[in-house]
């Protein structure tokens, strides 16, 4: 289903885009501290679904997918948002493998993830 929709890697130019397409961002409005809006981005609805069904079916293993929710959720992170973190990660390495042809590695797709904040990301 996820390929039928996306097609080809080389529609997204990043992971941003793919999370904005597919609903796993929202656009906040701020300014001085203030939020005065908060857009939701239109997308497919369906590769949400996806996505954040995935997401709470990796939580069921002990995957380093579910090690990076533990960690996201020790920092404090809510469990809501730490689930939409790793249906963004999912969603990142499904790209990454459209776009290069590489099997999926587990070492490599969750490497830097102490670097990187998919958590705040809101483009």
């Amino acid at each position: 289903m996820i390929v039928s929709i996306i097609c080809s890697g080389d529609r997204f130019p990043d992971k941003h885009k793919l999370w904005a397409y597919c609903g796993l961002v929202r656009h906040k409005e701020i300014s001085d501290g203030k939020v005065y809006g908060n857009k939701k981005i239109k997308g497919s609805s369906d590769l949400k679904c996806v996505f954040t069904g995935a997401a709470t079916s990796v939580l069921c293993g002990n995957s380093s997918l579910r090690v990076y929710y533990d960690r996201l959720r020790s920092k404090g992170v809510s469990d809501r948002d730490a689930k939409r973190a790793v249906a963004r990660k999912i969603a990142a390495i499904v790209l990454m493998i459209m776009k290069t042809g590489k099997s999926y590695d587990e070492r490599v797709a969750i490497a830097n993830e102490e670097t990187r904040s998919d958590i705040t990301t809101s483009h």
